[in-house]
C-alpha cells in the first residue's frame, strides 16, 4: 500500500514533494557531469578531514553503474541516476521558484531573475555540497551539479573508494571502516541510518542547516520528516528484500527509530535557536503548528466549539509534528530504562507556549529532553515486533492516545503514517491476512487529511480538515 499521495506527500517528502518530477534517464541527468564533490551528510558520525571524490567516481559500469533493474547489486549509481531526486537536488535551486525564495529571503525588493539559489551557501549545504563551507569548495573546481549524492551519506571516500574493493577492507568493522570515512547504513545499524538524513531534512542548525519561519514566508515547504514514510518511499539502490529477511520488522523499527531520533534532533534545534549567543530569531515560529495560526476565521468557530485541552487559547502550540507520539514511544517494549521525559516535556511545552518564551527557560528544558530521547532511543533500538500481536498491541496504543489527544492535523497526519507502517509490517512477519477495514479506514484517514482543489486552485493548507473532539 503507498503510503502517501497528493497534498499529503507534498509536505512530508521535502526532496521528493518540492515539484512533480518525472525519471530522468542518467544520461539526461549526468550526461555533462565531471567528479562532484558532496561532504558526507554523516559528518558527525565520520571525520571531517577526509577527501570527497564525487559521484563520478562510481558511475563506471563495471562498479556501480551496470545498468541493471532498480535495486539490483552493481546498479546503485543507476538507480540514484534515473530515480532519485536527490539526483536532482541542485537543479530545484535553478528554478525560477528558488530564484523567488531566494529573492524574498536574502534580498527583499529586487529582481528575481537576479537572484541567485545556486551560489547561497545556506542553500547548498542541503542541496549539493553539503560541507561547511560549500562555496570554498566551488573555488577549488568542485562541482555541485550532481545535487545530493553517494557521500553525502556514505561519508568521504578519499580513504576508502579504492580501497572497499579489496576483500581484507571489506573484512573490517564498522567502526574501523568508519575511521576511513565510511558511514555505516547498514540496517543492523538502523539508527545511524536515520542520523543521516536528520541534519537536512530537521535541521542541524550548528552547520547552518534549518529552514525557519523567515525561510518558509518566502516560500520554502515546511519540513515534515518522518523516516519511515521516506524510507518506504524511497527508490532504493539496495535489496530491500534482503534487508527484511534479516529484520522482519524493519517497518515497525523503522517508524520508532525514526520517531525518536527526528524528536531529538528538532529538540536540539529548539535549543540552539533559545540561545542568546547563537542570534536567532525569537520566538521562532517554524516550531510551532502552522495551523493554528494559518487558517480560516469562522463564526461559529469549530476550533472554540471543540476545545484547547489543556492549552490556553491564543497560546502557541508547541511541538505538534515531531513529539505528537511521544506519549506512545514511552510504552514501547524493550530493556526497562527510566526516563523523566514527560516531566521534562511537559517543562518545555510550558515553557514555548509563552507569548515570549524565556531563552535560557527553554534552552535547559531542550537540553533535559535532549538527554530523555537518548534513552527511549536506545529502548527503540531494542524493541522487536516479530509478531502481529505486538503490531496490533503498538496500533492500539496509537489509537488510544489520539482518542485524548489528537487536535491537529500534525497529529493526525503522525497517526496516519505510524498505522501505515504497522499494517505494512504485519505482512513482512507472516500475517498473510491483512485486515481489509484496517486498509480502509487508512485510506479515508489519508483523505481526509489531504488538501483540497477547489476550481483547479491547489491548497498549501488542510482547510477541510477536522481533528476528532477531544475524549470521543
Amino acid at each position: 500500500m503507498k503510503r502517501v499521495s497528493g497534498g499529503l506527500i507534498f509536505l512530508l517528502a521535502l526532496g521528493f514533494g518540492i515539484r512533480s518530477l518525472g525519471a530522468p534517464s542518467a544520461t539526461s541527468v549526468h550526461a555533462s557531469k565531471t567528479v562532484s564533490a558532496c561532504a558526507a551528510q554523516a559528518m558527525r558520525l565520520a571525520p571531517v578531514d577526509q577527501e570527497w571524490k564525487g559521484a563520478g567516481r562510481c558511475a563506471s559500469a563495471a562498479c556501480h553503474n551496470a545498468n541493471g533493474p532498480q535495486g539490483s547489486k552493481r546498479s546503485e549509481y543507476t538507480t540514484w541516476a534515473t530515480a532519485d531526486k536527490h539526483a536532482l537536488a541542485y537543479q530545484v535551486l535553478e528554478t525560477k521558484r528558488s530564484q523567488i525564495i531566494e529573492r524574498n529571503w536574502k534580498a527583499p525588493g529586487k529582481n528575481w531573475e537576479d537572484a541567485q539559489a545556486v551560489m547561497d551557501a545556506d542553500c547548498l549545504k542541503c542541496h549539493a555540497l553539503n560541507t561547511d563551507d560549500p562555496l570554498k569548495q566551488l573555488k577549488h573546481g568542485l562541482a555541485p551539479d550532481d545535487g545530493v549524492t553517494c557521500e553525502n551519506c556514505h561519508g568521504p571516500a578519499g580513504k576508502w573508494l579504492g580501497e572497499h574493493v579489496r576483500a581484507d577492507w571489506r573484512a573490517k568493522s564498522p567502526q574501523e571502516k568508519a575511521a576511513d570515512g565510511l558511514v555505516d547504513l547498514s540496517v543492523g545499524n538502523l539508527a545511524g541510518r536515520v542520523r543521516v538524513c536528520v541534519d537536512c531534512h530537521v535541521g542541524n542548525a550548528a552547520r547552518g542547516m534549518e529552514v525557519n519561519h523567515d525561510l518558509i514566508a518566502a516560500g520554502h515547504p515546511r519540513l515534515n520528516f518522518e523516516f519511515s514514510a521516506f524510507l518506504a518511499n524511497y527508490p532504493k539502490h539496495w535489496d530491500e528484500r534482503a534487508e527484511k529477511e534479516k529484520v522482519p520488522d524493519l517497518e515497525a523499527k523503522s517508524w520508532a527509530l525514526g520517531q525518536v531520533i527526528s524528536a531529538q534532533a528538532a529538540v536540539e534545534l529548539t535549543a540552539f535557536r533559545a540561545a542568546e549567543k547563537n542570534q536567532r530569531p525569537w520566538p521562532e515560529f517554524a516550531e510551532y503548528d502552522c495551523f493554528a495560526c494559518h487558517h480560516d476565521l469562522v463564526d461559529p468557530s469549530w476550533r472554540q466549539a471543540r476545545g484547547y485541552l489543556n492549552r490556553k487559547p491564543g497560546s502557541y502550540p508547541w511541538g505538534s509534528w515531531y513529539l505528537a507520539e511521544a506519549p506512545t514511544l514511552l510504552q514501547l517494549p524493550g530493556e526497562s530504562r527510566p526516563t523523566d521525559i514527560v516531566k521534562d516535556l511537559t517543562t518545555l511545552r510550558e515553557a514555548m507556549s509563552r507569548s515570549f518564551p524565556d531563552r535560557k527557560a527553554v534552552g535547559d528544558a531542550a537540553q533535559k529532553v535532549s538527554g530523555d530521547l537518548t534513552a527511549l532511543a536506545d529502548r527503540a533500538r531494542s524493541a522487536h515486533f516479530n509478531n502481529v500481536d505486538a503490531l496490533r498491541g503498538l496500533a492500539q496504543q496509537i489509537e488510544t492516545q489520539a482518542e485524548s489527544s489528537e487536535t491537529t492535523w500534525d497529529a493526525a497526519a503522525q497517526r496516519y503514517l505510524a498505522l501505515a507502517a504497522i499494517y505494512q509490517a504485519q505482512a513482512d512477519v507472516g500475517h498473510t491476512q491483512l485486515d481489509q477495514r484496517q486498509k480502509s479506514e487508512l485510506e479515508a484517514l489519508m483523505r481526509r487529511l489531504a488538501f483540497p482543489r477547489d476550481n483547479k486552485v491547489k491548497f498549501d493548507s488542510p482547510r477541510d480538515f477536522r481533528p476528532m473532539a477531544p475524549g470521543k
